[in-house]
């Protein structure tokens, strides 16, 4: 595998490495943006969608050597939804799924119960290599945010296989993390 994640993704230790790559523009496209973090709690809203239209921005305007942004909102199976973005790796089609949570006015159980619920459930159901992609913000408890990632991991068999806070506004904390079923 070449250093760019150009070569082919044969195997679930490579697709590591390319959702390595892909949550390292991520982490770096949401902190260019975290002016807009400000906004979004202001208005209560999580911007999903604007969130998605800058990672297809970036993988679709400057791949790296050897990735393809295939589709969006391509169907997975019969049971296993529909991810946020297909890219290509080589020969091998990886699945991403992106969640912003806004969770000071939300309760991270409520998201774990619905909308972040469901992408946990397609993210274990997926057959092939799949990664999902969070930004929450404010992360003010971390009682809370460890009691998520541990529910996550007994009832979905998934876990944060990268984390890292990123500071906007004058005192708030945005976590993006990169999730991954267990094998």
């Amino acid at each position: 595998m070449s250093k760019n994640g150009g070569a082919d993704v044969q195997s679930n230790s490579d697709a590591d490495f390319v959702f390595l790559e892909i949550y390292e523009m991520f982490v770096e496209m949401v902190h260019q943006a975290s002016a807009y973090l400000d906004v979004f709690e202001k208005y209560n809203t999580r911007m999903e969608g604007w969130f998605h239209g800058q990672l297809v921005k970036t993988i679709g305007v400057d791949p790296r050597p050897g990735w393809k942004l295939l589709e969006v909102g391509k169907k997975v199976g019969n049971d296993e939804g529909r991810p946020d973005l297909w890219i290509k790796c080589g020969e091998q089609e990886l699945a991403i799924e992106i969640k912003s949570m806004v969770i000071d006015t939300r309760t991270l159980k409520m998201y774990f119960r619905k909308s972040f619920g469901k992408d946990l459930r397609k993210l274990n159901a997926s057959s092939g290599p799949m990664c999902l992609l969070t930004v929450a913000f404010p992360v003010s408890d971390e009682s809370k945010w460890t009691e998520l990632k541990e529910s996550a991991a007994s009832e979905f068999s998934v876990y944060p296989l990268a984390e890292r806070d990123l500071r906007y506004g004058e005192d708030r904390t945005a976590r993006v993390t990169l999730w991954e079923k267990k094998e």
